[in-house]
């Protein structure tokens, strides 16, 4: 018999008010395998994420622990539908039975305002340079930590007027704490529909078709429709990870998941804190701080930053003289050329108006890589200048000190 292929399908039921249990009692019955989400606040909301091999949807009955097609997809959603006077949209197939009436009285619903700020930490490829100038065109401090491979974790606290962050490019990952609720994101690229995302603050339910109570039912539930996959991809992008913590930290609410998902990361149990409002930016472990001071003082901050990690590879220098002896005229070009395009993509970039959801990916990184380059390229070229003509005063007083044979 040929092998099933299941693939995993996400919706959204609407109604006036849904029960949880009622729901999962209801999927049991049917023997569909699924996997419920919900906020306890918005009773009137459920994600559901269900299996499926083409047009069928995938059940476990009570006589045995493999999966089988069951109803269509059409005849599935339609049922929901029906029953809880809902609507509901899986996949691309939405069937509306939803009030008018009622429709409208949650689109009257209206998020409460919260003064909570939002705490982020983001992990990347930004530059160590790049810092000071982000701190300051963002007008927040920030905290940086060194990882390994080159990876950079970036902190901040964004007051909460700011919907969104302006900091490294793509890809990385992302945590957030706001309102009590811990987020994880991965960001693939610039398109929203491709980001990966893990929220603790929402109540789950697997739901193992008509094996209620059968571990190994709930196990292989888990595989096909749980979050194991979306913490998978979201602990892979991060070098040093341990998996197992990571998901572990998925059983876990509050405090212990966020204390759990950070040391599953290899962060500093100090960045854990900090998400959790209990430390601030400049009292994180192995962080550097950067005030968000004026764009001139980051700048010299960044160009500093730059040169120190420069003046350790040797290969660099010796290219980097050789081209100022034999060129000296490429580097005024290079460096204006590279301000004039980093001022432009920075200016773009601050022009878009607030971030996409929880992140954007703009040119601003770029702009002001480029605009730090261009004035250590600057710095460089009069340093290395100076250090040229230095030595050459030393050699011919030397050669003044010499007796004559």
């Amino acid at each position: 018999m040929e092998k099933q292929t299941w693939s995993r399908v996400d919706g959204m039921i609407i109604a006036k008010e849904l029960d949880p249990d009622a729901i999962a009692g209801y999927l049991a019955e049917q023997g569909v395998v699924a996997q419920l989400e919900w906020y306890e606040s918005t009773p009137n909301m459920m994600g559901i994420r269900i299996a499926a091999d083409g047009d069928h949807v995938a059940v476990m009955g009570e006589d045995s622990a493999e999966l089988r097609p069951g109803p269509t997809r059409v005849d599935f959603v339609e049922s929901l539908a029906d029953r809880y006077q809902a609507e509901v949209m899986i996949g691309d197939l939405g069937i509306d039975r939803l009030d008018p009436a009622d429709a409208q009285d949650i689109a009257d619903i209206e998020d409460e305002e919260s003064s909570d700020s939002l705490r982020v930490v983001e992990i990347g490829d930004t530059p160590a340079s790049a810092i000071p100038l982000m701190a300051a065109f963002e007008g927040l401090d920030v905290a940086d930590i060194d990882l390994k491979d080159g990876k950079r974790a970036i902190l901040a606290q964004l007051p909460p007027d700011r919907s969104g962050w302006h900091f490294g490019d793509v890809p990385l990952v992302a945590l957030t704490f706001h309102n009590g609720e811990f987020q994880a994101f991965f960001v693939a690229d610039d398109d929203p529909e491709n980001v990966v995302t893990y929220n603790w603050g929402m109540q789950e339910r697997i739901i193992p078709g008509g094996r209620t109570g059968d571990a190994a039912a709930e196990a292989l539930a888990h595989e096909i429709v749980g979050s194991k996959e979306e913490i998978g991809i979201i602990h892979d992008a991060v070098p040093g990870i341990d998996k197992d913590r990571a998901f572990n930290s998925t059983l876990k609410r509050g405090d212990e998941a966020v204390e759990e998902f950070v040391a599953a990361l290899g962060l500093p149990h100090t960045v854990a804190k900090f998400l959790l409002g209990r430390r601030t930016l400049d009292a994180i472990e192995d962080a550097a701080f950067h005030e968000a001071r004026g764009i001139s003082n980051a700048l010299g901050r960044s160009v500093d930053i730059m040169l120190d990690r420069r003046e350790t590879e040797s290969r660099f220098w010796d290219y980097y003289s050789t081209m100022l002896a034999e060129r000296p005229w490429q580097v005024p070009v290079i460096s204006l050329t590279e301000a004039a395009v980093g001022t432009t993509l920075i200016l773009l970039g601050r022009g878009r108006g607030k971030p996409r959801g929880f992140f954007k990916s703009l040119g601003t990184l770029a702009g002001a890589s480029l605009l730090v380059d261009s004035v250590a390229e600057l710095a460089l070229a009069k340093y290395l200048t100076r250090r040229a003509a230095r030595h050459h005063e030393e050699q011919e007083a030397r050669q003044g000190e010499m007796p004559l044979s």
